[in-house]
């Protein structure tokens, strides 16, 4: 069977749709777009469609996108030239400065540690996302 008859025959199987629609069908896909969202973040106003990435921000503790957090510890603290807010893990951020070493000296210091959630923190949006783990 030639090209031309095999993809005629696969359009004809699929109804007409296209392969990277039965694709997405056929392995579970969702076939649509997930326009979910949790809350509104606190920082842009925006939707938080992705609790994993979430860290929670102010008073009230609401989930604010990961990129917002960074933005707005940068416009908090006063960062300098070769200095950058990064993420250090556990609920913590950094003012890191990086500076040019050679050897095995490192290449950067943790000026100010800013510690936005405690380990012990029992959020409830963050409780929802574990359930949905399991």
């Amino acid at each position: 069977m030639d090209q031309e008859n095999r993809n005629k025959n696969a359009s004809q199987k699929s109804g007409g749709r296209s392969r990277s629609s039965q694709r997405g069908k056929r392995r579970g896909g969702r076939g649509g777009s997930n326009k979910r969202y949790y809350s509104e973040c606190p920082i842009c106003g925006k939707g938080v469609r992705d609790l994993l990435t979430a860290v929670a921000w102010g008073d009230e503790r609401k989930p604010s996108h990961f990129d917002c957090v960074l933005k707005a510890i940068a416009d908090q603290e006063d960062v300098q030239g070769k200095e950058k807010v990064v993420y250090l893990g556990a609920g913590s951020f950094g003012i890191v400065k990086f500076r040019s070493g050679t050897g095995s000296s490192p290449r950067f210091t943790v000026r100010k540690r800013v510690q936005l959630e405690e380990k012990e923190e029992k959020l409830d949006w963050r409780k929802k996302v574990s359930r949905d783990i399991r």
